[in-house]
């Protein structure tokens, strides 16, 4: 039985659907086959039940924080998170005797990088987004330097894959494996929901954290097109305000286009399956 360890920085729901794949991926995995265990920073809210239900051992360890306060002690705070949860996984490699490392997110790979290559274990990176992205991004500096020496990537489309090849990855290290939805889920959902659809209505959905790179202007610029063929379309956005002021700048562009009426904000939620057969668009 191969020892496969979990790294991520964080197990919560609304930093982003990164999480929820995870949650997809422990729930699946052969237990015949893999000895497994996971490896996370710190949260304020503490472990989802989804994962604690799961039955694994989960280690917790110093938090990382996603956002980095520019400035000297910002920066330093960052730093030291990142020794922190470093030392802490080379210490795990070595008492557990991992044999594979997989790490869910970009911000772990900034601390599980050096302890797998210094203890010589594999390490499957999987990437969740689009490199380019985050240019500009404190996370984005090392990208280049670590995509390449990872053992090999999982990218979540061809066109994540595309992006991690243009910072160097080989392209025999790299595998799109899409994320996946279980048929039986929907299929319940829609026979239990079905009867909720607005026929009268032409309605969008949007499932993402506000943040600017998820286009939440662009939905609504776009919607502002389609009224002009469509007058009964309309939007829903699901997502946790991880940036406000970005929230406050599409709220006011869609009272600006006169899209109030047209556009709802649903928050975040974490049972979304049941709702999708509401809308028709995704």
């Amino acid at each position: 039985m191969k020892r496969l360890l979990f790294v991520t920085h964080t197990l919560d729901f609304e930093a982003g659907g990164a999480e929820r794949v995870l949650l997809d991926v422990l729930k699946r995995i052969d237990r015949s086959r893999f000895d497994v265990s996971v490896f996370v920073g710190r949260d304020t809210k503490g472990i989802p039940s989804d994962f604690l239900e799961l039955g694994l051992p989960i280690s917790v360890h110093a938090h990382l924080a996603m956002a980095v306060q520019l400035g000297p002690i910002g920066i330093l705070r960052t730093a030291l998170s990142i020794v922190r949860l470093a030392l802490s996984l080379w210490t795990a490699l070595g008492r557990e005797r991992v044999e594979v490392v997989h790490v869910n997110s970009i911000f772990a790979l900034h601390f599980a990088l050096w302890p797998c290559l210094l203890r010589s274990v594999p390490l499957v990176y999987h990437e969740h987004g689009l490199a380019k992205d985050r240019q500009g991004s404190p996370w984005s500096i090392l990208y280049a330097f670590m995509i390449k020496r990872v053992q090999h990537t999982i990218a979540i489309t061809d066109a994540v894959r595309d992006q991690t090849l243009s910072y160097g990855a080989q392209p025999q290290n790299v595998t799109t494996v899409h994320n996946g939805i279980d048929p039986r889920d929907s299929t319940a959902a829609a026979s239990a929901d079905a009867s909720k659809r607005d026929e009268d209505t032409f309605t969008i959905v949007q499932i993402a954290n506000f943040l600017d790179w998820k286009g939440q202007d662009i939905l609504a610029d776009a919607l502002a097109l389609l009224r002009r063929e469509v007058p009964e379309a309309r939007v829903v956005f699901y997502g946790h305000s991880k940036d406000l002021e970005y929230e406050a700048r599409v709220r006011k562009q869609i009272e600006t286009l006169g899209l109030t009426d047209a556009v709802e904000f649903g928050g975040f939620r974490a049972d979304l399956m049941q709702f999708l057969p509401r809308f028709d668009c995704l």
